[in-house]
């Protein structure tokens, strides 16, 4: 399938291009400019994933943002487990962290994390992900520290 789909594409036989390309010929003399660098892979791409595993799958969402939409000081805090009661909050290696979204905004949080989790509510994302080459949203305020 792949060959024929190959042929009619170049309009040379495969077999013949595998010849030329053997000998001292290069894909541009074989194919001409418009085809050079046509390649064939073979296989499976993917497998159908079994109806019956995904109906177990659960998914969630995850909005992505910059740590730039927290405070220096509430970083600081994340990372001292400051809302352990309030929040379910895991390090995100050196560059940020995954926070799971609250059913419920708590009034103690700082603004900075109730705008972010209203956002999330929006879109609705089950977690956010603050990393600090995440991407910037106008909606929300910046800090730069």
């Amino acid at each position: 399938m792949a060959k024929a789909g190959f042929e009619t594409w170049t309009g040379v036989s495969y077999d013949d291009y595998l010849k030329r390309r053997n000998g001292v010929e290069d894909d541009s003399d074989i194919l001409g400019e418009d085809h050079a660098g046509s390649t064939i892979y073979e296989g499976v791409a993917q497998e159908a994933p079994d109806p019956e595993f995904m109906d177990s799958v659960e998914l969630a969402q995850t909005l992505v943002l910059s740590t730039a939409h927290v405070s220096r000081k509430v970083c600081f805090e994340l990372l001292q487990k400051q809302y352990e009661q309030t929040l379910i909050v895991y390090k995100k290696g050196n560059h940020g962290y995954w926070i799971h979204v609250p059913e419920t905004i708590a009034e103690e949080l700082p603004a900075c994390l109730q705008e972010i989790f209203k956002l999330a509510y929006r879109v609705d994302a089950q977690w956010v992900m603050l990393d600090c080459d995440g991407p910037l949203h106008a909606a929300l305020p910046r800090y730069y520290w």
